[in-house]
């Protein structure tokens, strides 16, 4: 009298459901931003993008840490650089959504535009940049550039 089957069966449901309970606490971290792991991968990234290893960031840590806006903006980085500059605003706009205060993700965004062509979004996203410098010498230089672009 067996309680439990030992068969080939058995073993795959269990082994089913153990992958299916991973995946979906892989799932769960993800999706609820945590930030684990993050300090340490954002580092590897700087080193990466350092080196010019732009590929490499990309083959590696796109579609992680969706809710960090510096990991967003350097991926971002990373496919600017490659010249996929689709990809790189998608990941710059991320940022932007996460960390709209923050002045380097929306000069990286109005690039990507200027990279791409398309002068009209890059005039407006450098507009914003440029509302969020200080008064200086850095914000009159786009200040400028927008001017020659209009």
């Amino acid at each position: 009298m067996r309680a439990f089957s030992n068969g080939p069966l058995y073993a795959s449901k269990k082994l089913t459901a153990l992958t299916v309970f991973l995946v979906l606490a892989w799932c769960c971290l993800v999706w609820s931003g945590d930030k684990t792991g993050v300090h340490t991968t954002n580092a590897e990234i700087e080193k990466l993008l350092n080196a010019g290893q732009y590929q490499q960031v990309v083959d590696n840590y796109s579609g992680l840490h969706l809710n960090d806006a510096v990991f967003q903006n350097r991926l971002g980085y990373a496919h600017d650089m490659l010249g996929d500059y689709d990809r790189a605003i998608w990941y710059y706009r991320r940022a932007t959504e996460l960390s709209p205060d923050e002045p380097i993700v929306w000069r990286n965004l109005g690039i990507a535009y200027k990279n791409k062509g398309d002068l009209t979004k890059a005039v407006g996203v450098l507009q914003i940049y440029a509302d969020k410098l200080p008064e200086g010498e850095k914000r009159n230089k786009v200040l400028k550039w927008i001017e020659r672009h209009k």
